[in-house]
């Protein structure tokens, strides 16, 4: 895979990731979307932790040395992105996978990311909050939803099941890291 300039040539998709146990579903089905639309795909995580996930970046450094987060979430995501290619789902994945690491709050960077590659699309995982836990940590979703001025596609409570919000059709190595990101 060759190193993408900064402005993407052909609208990417966005896959916006965490470390949860849905990265893979999340990764599987961009894949497929970008294969579809015949589009790379950009996985995107922003590093951000709070009371929720203290901890989370420096819980996978090995030598607890002052690694900066953004470096570690990098490393983490190539990792993942990297073990998921290998895989028997990701070996037929045949599209080009760029990867975007960032720092900030999920709610806006996403959107952000989204617009400045000028993605068709926004790919996210919902965590399926509800009641109080939704009312006092929020929806990262929703508010993407919100903010977003392009398709959003959620990943549901369902195994893989697609809850698009916006209609679609209106709109084996390490994966390149995006440039200036």
């Amino acid at each position: 895979m060759g190193h993408p300039t900064a402005a993407v040539d052909q609208s990417p998709i966005l896959a916006a990731v965490d470390f949860s146990e849905r990265f893979e579903l999340c990764l599987a089905h961009g894949c497929k979307m970008a294969a579809e639309f015949k589009r790379p795909l950009i996985v995107a995580h922003v590093a951000h932790e709070n009371a929720e996930n203290a901890g989370m970046y420096r819980h996978h450094q090995k030598n607890f040395d002052t690694t900066p987060i953004l470096d570690i979430a990098r490393s983490m995501l190539e990792d993942r992105v990297s073990a998921f290619q290998l895989s028997n789902e990701g070996s037929c994945c045949r599209c080009e996978i760029m990867l975007a690491v960032v720092d900030g709050i999920p709610e806006t960077r996403i959107p952000e990311l989204a617009a400045r590659y000028n993605a068709i699309m926004i790919l996210m995982c919902s965590r399926d909050r509800t009641g109080l836990r939704r009312l006092l940590h929020g929806s990262i979703t929703e508010s993407v939803r919100r903010r977003a001025n392009r398709p959003l596609v959620i990943l549901g409570q369902g195994k893989g099941d697609l809850a698009p919000f916006h209609d679609l059709s209106s709109e084996a190595h390490r994966p390149a890291t995006l440039p200036g990101v």
